[in-house]
């Protein structure tokens, strides 16, 4: 099966191509997700003679990879099932108020595993989206219940959580190897987070299909903001517990460098989506904002690559080769895609062999490399990741090569300008434009509910303590009490919920689709 497909993206304003260049493969991991100018711009005035910038420029530039997401492990009854707050706080949770968290904290979670385990839609992601955010609040205020209560938080059954990595390569074809385990409830309640940080990367992408860039980079942003949360805030809060699971043995979301470097990736993502939404329209774009932006994102990119280099360099060998094989043809295309609108821009301004210079800069650069370290894009072979792209390769080379016999001609019979054999210090951009900011995350505030030790197990002075496990943050192997042999809840527990749950369901809801409905000028 191919790591990557292609599919056609167009602005709904556009008219969409057949249904059959809309269909997306099944059962694949991860994709090319490519926006396409729709209008057929064959003759503009304000281009005058010379063809607009190409379509291929604008697909090669708006190729995203996009990740899994997620999923919990599984138990007899389905993924999420072998997990149960209700029986494990059985006892140090008889308070009615703690019994009812309990019970809707098990729901919750259920719904969000069902959400993660669910085929593909179109309404997954938005799925995922609202379930984590329905169940984070709760295994918040369990965890702070722990926290405020250590003493009464004695559990009749082991909680040991169950997550597969949505950004890593699969470890084994063994569903059952692929979770990573932990005892902590700062794991559950972390990975929760990346649910919805990856739910938002989904939803951008599928945006990003239907021409929606505005809020494709919005979401990528919201997903910038998550990210910088987990490293910034809660994950260094975790470390500083002196917690005794290591990196290697948790996906790797829940290291502190991923998370800040995937900060600048979904920006750098956020800021491409901009540059498609200024392409795709019909008139003439700032050819040196755009020039400026693409460089903008190389940069990001290659901050993405030193912070994985520096901060999780053991982490880096477990994300599929195939991504870095397109974050490397993504820095090089972007500085081309920059030198090309640099160029556009210069002739404009009537420099016109400054203007030759800098698409011959371009057209370098879109050359295959020679080597790993030479100038120009990565070999694609008929095994490469980036095949999906050879067309649209070929087709800008062409755009560049009949732009370059277009420019030379007239400036050999109209305007005799010298052409420098370098770009001149002083129309060198210096640096890029980094317009994306973060939509910041956090968590709310949460009452912490009681937890009480069973009173019965201190009745005669000479008994001993309990041997129930306590719940901490990073609690080592626990030596159990009798556990209940009863099957964790069924599904159907999702659908017995309080009123209380069903409106804070609703208002949720109109929560989601009031931000998924804004649109954002960029």
């Amino acid at each position: 099966d191919d790591d990557f497909s292609c599919a056609l993206m167009c602005p709904s304003t556009y008219k969409k191509p057949s249904k059959k260049n809309l269909s997306l493969p099944q059962n694949i991991d991860q994709q090319f997700f490519l926006a396409i100018r729709m209008s057929n711009l064959d003759e503009d005035i304000s281009y005058g003679k010379h063809p607009p910038h190409s379509d291929s420029a604008i697909r090669l530039a708006s190729s995203v990879h996009r990740f899994h997401l997620p999923e919990m492990g599984w138990g007899n009854n389905g993924p999420g099932t072998s997990v149960s707050f209700s029986r494990a706080f059985r006892t140090s949770g008889k308070c009615v108020e703690t019994k009812l968290l309990m019970q809707q904290t098990d729901a919750a979670r259920l719904a969000l595993a069902q959400a993660l385990s669910a085929g593909s839609g179109r309404n997954k992601h938005a799925e995922v989206i609202r379930t984590s955010q329905e169940y984070l609040p709760l295994i918040h205020q369990v965890l702070s219940s722990c926290k405020a209560h250590p003493d009464g938080a004695i559990l009749d059954e082991r909680l040991l959580f169950e997550w597969s990595s949505g950004i890593e390569k699969a470890k084994s074809s063994k569903k059952e190897d692929r979770f990573s385990k932990s005892e902590a409830l700062m794991y559950d309640l972390v990975m929760t987070i990346v649910c919805e940080g990856l739910g938002h990367v989904g939803m951008a992408c599928d945006n990003c299909i239907e021409g929606k860039f505005a809020n494709s980079s919005k979401s990528f942003k919201l997903a910038a903001g998550i990210f910088d949360f987990l490293a910034v805030v809660q994950l260094p809060k975790w470390i500083s517990k002196g917690t005794t699971v290591t990196e290697k043995e948790l996906p790797i979301e829940c290291a502190v460098g991923t998370c800040e470097a995937l900060k600048e990736l979904f920006l750098g993502i956020a800021q491409q989506m901009a540059v498609a939404t200024v392409l795709v329209k019909p008139e003439k774009p700032n050819y040196k904002l755009v020039a400026k932006l693409c460089l903008g994102n190389c940069a990001r990119f290659e901050e993405f690559t030193r912070i994985m280099r520096n901060k999780a360099n053991g982490q880096m060998v477990k994300i599929d080769s195939s991504f870095y094989t397109l974050l490397t043809f993504q820095i090089t295309l972007q500085k081309a895609l920059s030198s090309y609108f640099q160029a556009r821009a210069a002739w404009d301004d009537d420099e016109y062999g400054v203007a030759i210079c800098m698409l011959n800069e371009a057209s370098t650069l879109m050359r295959t490399r020679s080597s790993p370290t030479g100038k120009g894009i990565p070999d694609i072979d008929s095994k490469s990741s980036l095949r999906a792209l050879i067309n649209d390769i070929s087709d800008f080379r062409k755009h560049i090569s009949s732009l370059m016999q277009l420019w030379e001609n007239d400036n050999s019979t109209v305007y005799f300008s010298k052409v420098p054999s370098s770009v001149p210090n002083n129309m060198v951009i210096s640096q890029g434009t980094l317009m994306m900011k973060t939509i910041p995350f956090s968590l709310s505030e949460v009452k912490p509910l009681l937890l009480s030790a069973p009173s019965e197990s201190f009745a005669d002075p000479s008994a001993p303590p309990p041997t129930a496990p306590r719940m901490n943050d990073n609690p080592p192997p626990p030596t159990l009490s009798q556990v209940d042999d009863k099957e964790p809840p069924p599904y159907s527990a999702i659908d017995n919920l309080p009123a209380m749950r069903e409106r804070s369901d609703s208002e949720l809801a109109r929560e989601l689709q009031a931000k998924l409905n804004a649109g954002e000028d960029i």
